[in-house]
């Protein structure tokens, strides 16, 4: 069973689902999509959990929650979530995010302690982006190609099942469509390309050495293991074990899988 709703916060209505809103198993889950996502991203864990209630928030410009011009930093994105917890009366969730959302999971985490009883980061980035030698201009210059514009929903559902092959189901199909808007006469993301730039900046210098210091709670490193012995997937196994070495109560573990490890 799944409702939906939507919260004011910051001159914002944000959307989530909630599934399994009467279950009584403790603790909650709260569960951050990525970069371009949406809630609905999450179905296939929550068919999984029939017996825990999971939330699910659109963030900011995703889904069908407001695109305001201004709050991406993860401050703020965690202040949504934690507003999401506390109107809801959720008690101290697990808060789990997968990619982008990895990052505000972390950041609700350390600001809100009070909120969550254990973090998961799901293949989302938990060291500097800077410790593999990349710059922001460089950066920059790949992670922001043009934003799709589909003609038809069709066009859209080929193109995600392109890109997820083996991972792709028809039952994903409402994810996809939950994750667009009306553009004319065809359909596109919330998400614009200035607020994508915001999202990735914060992103980039978001003060992952700081914030891993404050996180008291159990942690899990879900990560999706890289074919090859490539720069970023050596990055990914020396920042896993650094965070294990850091943070007591990290469990780390790597799924044969692509990067929507949820899917």
């Amino acid at each position: 069973m799944v409702d939906q709703g939507r919260i004011e916060r910051a001159g914002a209505s944000l959307h989530y689902l909630d599934w399994n809103p009467e279950a009584i198993a403790r603790p909650a889950v709260l569960l951050l999509h990525g970069l371009s996502s949406n809630a609905a991203f999450w179905a296939r864990v929550a068919a999984r959990l029939p017996g825990r209630r999971l939330v699910a928030m659109d963030q900011r410009a995703h889904g069908s929650s407001d695109a305001p011009e201004e709050g991406y930093e993860p401050s703020a994105l965690a202040a949504d979530a934690a507003a999401l917890v506390e109107e809801l009366k959720l008690g101290r969730v697990v808060a789990a995010g997968h990619s982008w959302g990895g990052t505000i999971a972390l950041q609700l985490a350390a600001d809100r302690p009070d909120l969550v009883s254990g973090l998961a980061v799901i293949d989302g980035p938990v060291r500097p982006w800077s410790e593999t030698g990349l710059t922001w201009a460089d950066a920059e210059k790949f992670m922001q190609p043009p934003l799709p514009v589909y003609s038809r929903l069709e066009e859209a559902v080929a193109e995600k099942q392109a890109i997820l092959k083996a991972a792709w189901q028809d039952d994903l199909v409402e994810f996809v469509k939950a994750g667009l808007i009306a553009e004319g006469s065809g359909m596109r993301l919330p998400l614009t390309g200035r607020i994508r730039h915001q999202i990735l900046h914060a992103m980039f210098f978001q003060p992952y050495d700081v914030l891993w210091t404050q996180i008291s709670c159990p942690v899990l490193l879900a990560l999706a293991r890289q074919s090859g012995e490539s720069t970023f997937a050596e990055f990914k196994k020396k920042s896993a074990a650094m965070i294990v070495r850091q943070v007591p109560g990290t469990t780390v573990h790597w799924y044969e899988s692509g990067h929507d490890i949820p899917l």
